[in-house]
């Protein structure tokens, strides 16, 4: 867990970092874009409405409950929960879903502890965070939007950000 109170406005971090294509090639159902008929929502300031609280997997074989997939993109901060989706065919929803295939900042998954407080992992194939730096940045734009807010962080020795809660 990374702990650090730095906050960053969405348009600095907009202004630090460029939009970036997809890592991976999205199936047709892995780009149809979502909206709030779908549970799409763009996050805003603390608290949150409508969310179900959850928490990070323990270990990297561990699924996390009540997870949500996130993007920084133009609009702000889409979130969605992890379930199967109609409009996906019954598929859960991929980060390409929140950008509508389109390009994104940076991605990963939130896990809601309470309504003002979360955790969060950059933990995305499509758009993952290009170094530790960008994630914390992105960690802090969740801050700036007066969330409590806790990283599960950067893996130094692999370059990429981790994506289970260590000592659960």
């Amino acid at each position: 867990m990374v702990a650090n109170a730095e906050t960053m406005s969405i348009e600095c971090f907009r202004r630090r970092y460029r939009l970036r294509d997809s890592l991976l090639s999205p199936e047709p159902h892995q780009e149809t874009p979502l909206s709030e008929v779908d549970g799409l929502r763009i996050l805003d300031r603390a608290p949150a409405r409508d969310i179900e609280c959850g928490k990070p997997p323990g270990n990297r074989y561990a699924r996390g409950r009540a997870t949500y997939p996130w993007i920084i993109d133009g609009r702000g901060i889409p979130y969605i929960v992890e379930c199967e989706i109609p409009a996906l065919g019954g598929n859960p929803p991929k980060h390409t879903n929140l950008s509508g295939g389109g390009q994104a900042y940076v991605g990963g998954q939130v896990w809601f502890e309470s309504r003002a407080a979360l955790w969060v992992s950059g933990g995305s194939g499509r758009y993952p965070p290009i170094d530790g730096r960008q994630l914390e940045d992105a960690v802090g734009v969740f801050r700036h939007y007066g969330y409590e807010t806790r990283s599960l962080g950067w893996d130094n020795a692999t370059g990429e950000a981790k994506r289970y809660r260590e000592g659960s």
